[in-house]
């Protein structure tokens, strides 16, 4: 028997039920490993451990044809967009839950006519098992978020023992440091949000003219410090903005003068944990344009873990007899990966990304009325599609456009 006796029919099933057999050109699938890499001084060997895996994803080149390919064609296209995982029974790689993240279609008059022309990129998804509902879930996040915070300044409190004043010192300028990259980092997110922003500027101030206070009360100033970082997730915004703030401060953080004694650990180890709930936090209010943007939120998180992960082994390695509080941070993670499954849960009921190429000059607004039969999400259509100079008035042929249905 050959590999060719060994490929199977290929079929896509809708959440619906609605069965789809296809032709195909190429078949690919990516996946990977989510690791962190600890390269030490005067050791040629890396430390490295193993996370897990990457999401597996699958990109396939099909065709329909036939007299009736058209037909067959807009029904496939309909069912990409329905809501909810679909099992792509594969001709190579076994059945597979999936979930359409982008599909473009494309069809020729000229040369290969009768065909309709599919590219397609699935995730692949586990089996979520939510016994709860989506708004429990959000709330049972809330309410671990509250209960680390509270954890959070009862162990900084037991390991925040400064040396000396110097020692202080040093304790203080690396948190202005991190205040400093809070404000410079969520000023655009919440600058359309007047009260939010009062109160979040109001609240770095105090805590910065109170730092001489709070330092000598190191369980106040590490709830203080996290309650903070958590108040910019509750911005009705997208998700994937405030997620990338939280992103950039951490990486941000990896890059701060490393700490030389153990309250310096735990100032860094309450700077971590302090992004680390604010982006939880942002995954409990604000929205979404695209299933795909669902996707890139949830493996921000998995990436979030990794990366603290790796910030607070290093400050470990770096300071003997240092270790973070071990509770808190597995609490964390739980609470990163309970709100990466809820966002991709959420994002089956999203709109699927659609690419067309245009055949012709077309005017954002009359292209607009024509995808979604009104021009409500025009300013939305041109920021998804980075539209600028005279595209904002005329868009040329052949310049490719996403929509979302």
């Amino acid at each position: 028997m050959s590999y060719l006796d060994r490929l199977r029919t290929a079929k896509y099933v809708s959440p619906s039920g609605s069965e789809f057999e296809f032709n195909f050109n190429d078949l690919k699938r990516a996946g990977g490993k989510k690791a962190t890499v600890h390269e030490f001084p005067q050791q040629d060997d890396p430390n490295v451990q193993d996370l897990g895996n990457l999401a597996n994803r699958f990109a396939i080149e099909l065709f329909f044809t036939g007299a009736d390919y058209d037909q067959v064609a807009d029904s496939f296209w309909n069912a990409l967009a329905e809501k909810g995982p679909a099992i792509l029974q594969h001709p190579r790689w076994g059945d597979v839950s999936v979930l359409s993240l982008t599909h473009t279609q494309g069809e020729s008059f000229v040369d290969g006519m009768g065909r309709a022309r599919f590219e397609i990129e699935f995730v692949r998804v586990g089996e979520v098992a939510y016994p709860t509902t989506i708004v429990q879930t959000e709330a049972s996040i809330e309410d671990s978020l509250d209960s680390t915070g509270e954890a959070t300044g009862e162990a900084f409190g037991k390991q925040f023992d400064p040396e000396s004043a110097a020692d202080s010192a040093v304790s203080k300028k690396s948190l202005k440091d991190s205040l400093n990259d809070f404000s410079e980092n969520i000023s655009g997110i919440i600058a359309a949000n007047e009260e939010l922003s009062e109160e979040i500027n109001r609240r770095v101030s105090e805590f910065e003219s109170t730092m001489d206070q709070l330092i000598l009360d190191p369980i106040t100033l590490g709830y203080s410090f996290v309650q903070l970082f958590r108040v910019p997730g509750r911005m009705v915004t997208k998700i994937t903005s405030k997620i990338a703030g939280y992103k950039t401060m951490l990486e941000s953080l990896a890059g701060y003068v490393a700490p030389e004694t153990k309250s310096q650990a735990a100032t860094r180890t309450l700077q971590t944990v302090g992004i680390l709930a604010g982006m939880a936090e942002s995954t409990l209010t604000g929205s979404f344009a695209s299933r795909s943007e669902a996707v890139l939120a949830c493996e921000a998180l998995w990436d979030a873990i990794s990366s603290a992960i790796e910030l607070i082994e290093s400050v470990e390695g770096t300071i003997p007899g240092y270790s973070a509080p071990a509770d808190i941070m597995a609490w964390l993670r739980d609470i990163l990966a309970r709100a990466a499954a809820m966002l991709l849960e959420k994002s089956f009921s999203l709109k699927a990304e659609r690419r067309i190429t245009l055949e012709g000059d077309r005017t954002p607004l009359d292209l607009i009325y024509e995808l979604y039969d009104d021009i409500d999400h025009l300013d939305e259509f041109i920021e998804q599609n980075r539209l600028q100079g005279d595209e904002i008035f005329m868009i040329p042929r052949g310049r490719e456009v996403a929509y979302y249905v």
